[in-house]
């Protein structure tokens, strides 16, 4: 058996970047994610019978098919999100601007940047039978953007240059494959924000 313990939070921050997951809200997915418990956010999280510290980590179910909310304060005129896997980059090259500077900005990114896929979780993993769960690891990068030009009338943007990096983190997903019946044994589906919670990994319960 395998303990998962943290402390309940809605989002991660990093300097000027916050960033929160959740079960997207594209339409395209509405069938998948029907019966999928929305992901458990966890700072400061360990694997208890391993004595392992992992961090910021992101609790969900296999199949979900999930987004990112990634916002950036105080950039000079916006930014652009860099999200990769271990695998594969899901989204990098494309630019969230405002007109205003130094303004808030927030980025929603539920598909892939190349090839406009879903971001569906269990295409990147194999499940480990023995501890019960697959784990892989997602960084994201902000980066502000410190000027560009806009070309009228359809907004495409041209001379783009970029300044410093807003936020860094790396998430790591631990992905269950019933994690509604984890959450709910563990009386941990409406915890508080901040409260540590313990999930049991247990072989077979997921199956």
């Amino acid at each position: 058996m395998t303990q998962v313990q943290g402390n309940c939070v809605s989002e991660f921050a990093d300097r000027g970047m916050k960033v929160s997951v959740d079960l997207t809200r594209d339409r395209a997915a509405q069938a998948e994610n029907q019966s999928k418990h929305s992901p458990i956010l966890l700072s400061n999280t360990k694997l208890l019978n391993r004595d392992q510290y992992i961090g910021n980590a992101v609790i969900c179910e296999a199949g979900s098919v999930i987004s990112f909310l990634i916002s950036a304060d105080n950039s000079r005129c916006g930014f652009e999100p860099i999200i990769k896997s271990q695998h594969q980059s899901i989204c990098e090259g494309l630019y969230w601007t405002s007109d205003q500077q130094y303004a808030s900005v927030t980025a929603y990114v539920s598909r892939f940047s190349s090839g406009q896929q879903l971001i569906k979780l269990d295409s990147w993993h194999l499940f480990n039978r023995q501890e019960g769960y697959a784990r892989s690891s997602i960084s994201i990068v902000a980066k502000e953007i410190s000027s560009f030009t806009k070309q009228e009338p359809n907004g495409t943007l041209s001379n783009i240059k970029m300044g410093a990096e807003v936020g860094a983190l790396e998430l790591k997903f631990l992905i269950f494959k019933n994690l509604a019946q984890i959450a709910e044994a563990a009386g941990q589906v409406n915890d508080p924000q901040g409260a540590s919670v313990t999930f049991d990994a247990v072989p077979g319960a997921t199956s």
